[in-house]
């Protein structure tokens, strides 16, 4: 049995063949290619999107220099406000020199220094410090602020003993009597008193210290986000 092929035939196979070349090179080549221009095509776009982050943040950087160094005087100007972080030994002197020039003696000082690793939560504080009611003042955290404890006995007379008392009240907001208590002397003949007063001290620490803590908080916190993004996805 002899196959006999005619032209239609033949010309059938040609365009079949044609056909088989082009979905060859569409399969082989065109779709390949076409899957690296996409890919490359979103390689392009995070690259503007980054670029115009980049721009961006060299735009805004001289507002942030500025507001930068704005915030250093406004911190500097609050600090005022406040002792330098002192040491124990600082604050004994500090206030036996004030208790020596009231006139009194010091009998007993006990310092409870403040703990540098976490800053300080006055309730109702920020009233003391801006002089008058403030809203939401209930618990107001001022960072960069430690406070240290100290009671300390005197002795002397009744007014010299309220001198210094008064004196150490005027100190506020740097200062704060917490608690105090007059008992009269019981030697004989003595017209002394003894004064029991707790103070808390509030110190600041440096501009500088404080805004390099903060700027390296905030670093830190831009990692920890970015990689939290990056797991995400």
């Amino acid at each position: 049995m002899t196959l006999k092929v005619t032209e239609r035939d033949k010309k059938i196979l040609i365009v079949l063949g044609i056909v088989l070349v082009i979905l060859g090179l569409t399969v082989g080549i065109l779709m390949p290619l076409a899957e690296d221009t996409q890919e490359l095509s979103e390689k392009i776009t995070e690259a503007e999107i980054e670029k115009q982050e980049k721009e961006m943040k060299v735009v805004s950087l001289p507002g942030i220099r500025t507001r930068e160094e704005q915030s250093q005087k406004d911190l500097a100007a609050m600090q005022d406000k406040y002792y330098p972080v002192m040491k124990s030994v600082e604050i004994d002197r500090m206030m036996t020199n004030t208790a020596v020039n009231c006139g009194i003696q010091v009998t007993n000082m006990d310092i409870k220094m403040p703990d540098f690793t976490a800053y300080t939560t006055l309730p109702n504080y920020s009233d003391l410090v801006y002089g008058t009611e403030q809203e939401n003042s209930e618990n107001t955290a001022f960072d960069g602020m430690y406070t240290a404890s100290l009671t300390m006995n005197m002795t002397g007379s009744r007014e010299n003993l309220q001198a210094m008392l008064d004196v150490t009240v005027s100190q506020n907001p740097r200062q704060r009597v917490t608690d105090f208590s007059w008992q009269k002397n019981q030697k004989e003949g003595s017209s002394e008193y003894t004064l029991s007063m707790s103070v808390e001290i509030y110190m600041y620490e440096d501009v500088e210290t404080y805004v390099q803590k903060q700027l390296l908080g905030a670093v830190l916190g831009d990692a920890e986000a970015e990689e939290s993004s990056e797991t995400e996805e």
